[in-house]
């Protein structure tokens, strides 16, 4: 049973990642829209911390090592590559996004400005949970985190022209 408690934990975060994502593209700086997805991203940084924590505790017992071999075996039997590297990137990811959720709240609307940070925190967050949402999943999970990753990028697509005038006048 304890793979239900991680499966649920873990499209929860994805899916207050996406509604983050979708919050701060839609964003002006400062307004109810930004507070919004300030608090949408928190919570979604809290979510992966308890993923993480389920699935070390009920799948893992606390072994890095059990985390890492485990994930390497189900990629080496989807892609007969056994590389278990993907335990330390979604920690990775986590650590960043706990950073990225506190500057949310020291930086207040000068955070998620455009730039190269943005697009680099865009791109290896989803590169990141495409993986885990679209080609670690099965079944129609795969096609809902798919779908859900495409909708990302075409959300950030039709707001990209918005960002030089959003965000005009601040410091």
């Amino acid at each position: 049973m304890p793979s239900l408690p991680v499966y649920l934990s873990a499209w929860m975060s994805f899916w207050l990642w996406a509604a983050g994502e979708y919050r701060m593209a839609l964003a002006g700086p400062g307004g109810p829209s930004f507070r919004r997805a300030r608090i949408v991203w928190s919570v979604g940084a809290v979510a992966m911390a308890v993923h993480i924590g389920i699935a070390f505790h009920w799948v893992h017992d606390w072994s890095q090592a059990s985390a890492i071999e485990a994930t390497a075996q189900r990629l080496r039997a989807m892609m007969n590559w056994g590389w278990g590297g993907g335990v330390v990137l979604n920690e990775i990811l986590l650590a960043w996004w706990w950073a990225d959720a506190a500057m949310a709240w020291i930086r207040g609307p000068r955070w998620n400005r455009p730039g190269g940070y943005r697009s680099f925190r865009r791109a290896v967050f989803w590169f990141l949970w495409f993986n885990g949402a679209a080609v670690f999943a099965s079944g129609s999970r795969r096609w809902i985190g798919g779908l859900l990753c495409a909708g990302i990028l075409w959300i950030w697509w039709k707001t990209r022209t918005n960002d030089e005038t959003r965000d005009a006048g601040l410091p």
